[in-house]
């Protein structure tokens, strides 16, 4: 028979071994499946749904990721999720945290973009070194620097040559 939701989040999201073996199940299933597994894991661990939002299959990462970008959590954690994902479609919903006015969330919206270190997400921060405030794109230098992305090297020779000395 058919597992009822509570039976699949008792018996299989509660549990760190059956991890892999869900990764591979949302490979096989199909998209009503793999929302409901994704929204199950959610309400289990937040992380755990994180994950799995991010491993689906590529046609329906947008949506999975969207359902992690639409949790009601603090904008710490909601980048620290989207992050877990690794998915391309995360970068979009982090990029809007890297101007923000708290330099706490700047931060962990650019370490999130190292951590997802994907072409989308090197190209946001390479965008990012254009950025109208220097902060910003003083510190899209530095971590386009660190991450040694050779697609960044043109860029970051420009940056060299920034009107503030520091950037």
């Amino acid at each position: 028979g058919e597992l009822s939701d509570e039976q699949l989040k008792r018996k299989y999201l509660n549990y760190l071994e059956f991890t892999q073996p869900v990764v591979k199940l949302l490979q096989q299933v199909d998209e009503v499946q793999t929302f409901r597994i994704v929204s199950l894991a959610v309400e289990v661990d937040l992380l755990l749904g994180a994950k799995l939002a991010g491993v689906v299959k590529l046609e329906l990462q947008m949506q999975t990721v969207s359902l992690i970008n639409q949790l009601n959590v603090p904008e710490q954690l909601k980048i620290a999720l989207l992050s877990t994902t690794k998915s391309d479609f995360a970068v979009s919903f982090i990029e809007k945290y890297l101007d923000h006015e708290d330099n706490t969330i700047r931060k962990q919206a650019r370490d999130a973009l190292t951590t997802i270190n994907t072409e989308v997400a090197i190209e946001s921060l390479i965008l990012s070194l254009n950025h109208e405030y220097d902060y910003i794109r003083g510190d899209s230098a530095e971590i386009l620097g660190t991450i040694r992305s050779e697609k960044a090297v043109g860029s970051l020779i420009k940056v060299l040559n920034d009107k503030v000395s520091w950037v």
